[in-house]
């Protein structure tokens, strides 16, 4: 039912519903895996802590599988600190999430949408994904390799929850992968 934040800092997600356990990246223990339908039948749910109090900055790192599509208006999260969408930016601060058209992956927030270099992630491989943000420039990773950067400022909403598997608080836009 737990979780557990490898840094250290107690920031365990509390598993909602019954996403299943799976092998992981090899050599990097187990995951959680997410069937992509709406609303989501699990997702982790991280508290409503944020992670650039203090600096204004941000950086996230993550392995992902993705299943592929799932339907031509399923949008996938894979990771978001956000309530609700509105097109700008209100109930959010910033979001990872998969085009339900393009399938393209990208980090955005309504209102500002930096380049991430149009990458669709491979189908049914272990993919590392990662985000930097200095309060002015974000830049995209996809396996290390930067693949776009751009102006990006966060949403409003500081105290939005942190969701994995989807991109909000309330489960939707379910990820279709581990």
């Amino acid at each position: 039912t737990t979780a557990t934040d490898a840094s250290g800092n107690g920031h365990d997600g509390t598993i909602q519903g019954k996403p299943a356990w799976v092998d992981g990246s090899p050599g990097l223990g187990k995951a959680l895996s997410f069937n992509g339908q709406n609303p989501a039948a699990g997702w982790v749910n991280c508290g409503t802590w944020n992670p650039s109090a203090a600096t204004g900055q941000l950086t996230v790192t993550y392995w992902a599988r993705w299943n592929g599509p799932v339907g031509p208006n399923n949008w996938q999260g894979l990771v978001g600190k956000r309530n609700d969408w509105d097109d700008t930016g209100a109930g959010q601060m910033w979001e990872f999430e998969i085009d339900a058209t393009s399938n393209q992956i990208s980090f955005f927030r309504g209102g500002s949408y930096p380049n991430c270099g149009g990458r669709v992630l491979p189908i049914g491989e272990w993919t590392h994904i990662g985000v930097t943000f200095d309060g002015t420039t974000m830049i995209f990773y996809v396996d290390g390799l930067e693949t776009g950067r751009g102006d990006f400022s966060f949403g409003p909403t500081t105290d939005a929850t942190i969701s994995i598997g989807c991109d909000n608080s309330s489960g939707w836009n379910a990820f279709n992968g581990a």
